[in-house]
């Protein structure tokens, strides 16, 4: 699996249908993946009806999981340079980061709320399991 650099790439939550936003000037929230946490980095696009109705879901979870899980969208209509970077060819797609920032899983197309659930209390109990043998 390709493992991503410690490039930082921030997002700024916003309101609306653009619940959150990529600015390439600002580190707001952190690099992607965020290294001590588990991450979950959807790419979407403004055309995207499904990306359009996955944006509440993530908005949701990342007030739930704040501070355990970072959740960050990226709208590759404002910057489709992070297509080529990530490998993107269709939206939307999840990427998957462990807490160590490697890369576990992909999605493509439109994930659920509770599939998205699944996949991060995995990540935190992975994160646990791990947070435990170090101890």
């Amino acid at each position: 699996m390709r493992q991503i650099s410690q490039t930082f790439f921030s997002a700024a939550l916003t309101l609306g249908l653009a619940a959150f936003s990529l600015t390439a000037d600002a580190a707001l929230e952190g690099p992607i993946p965020t290294k001590g946490m588990p991450t979950v980095a959807s790419f979407g696009s403004d055309g995207c009806a499904p990306c359009k109705l996955m944006l509440p879901v993530l908005e949701k979870l990342d007030k739930e999981f704040e501070g355990r899980v970072a959740i960050r969208y990226l709208n590759l209509t404002d910057y489709p340079e992070l297509a080529d970077y990530f490998k993107i060819s269709s939206v939307p797609t999840q990427i998957f980061y462990d807490h160590t920032g490697k890369e576990i899983g992909w999605h493509v197309g439109f994930i659920d709320e509770g599939s998205i659930r699944e996949a991060i209390d995995g990540m935190l109990a992975e994160q646990k399991k791990t947070d435990k043998k170090a101890k």
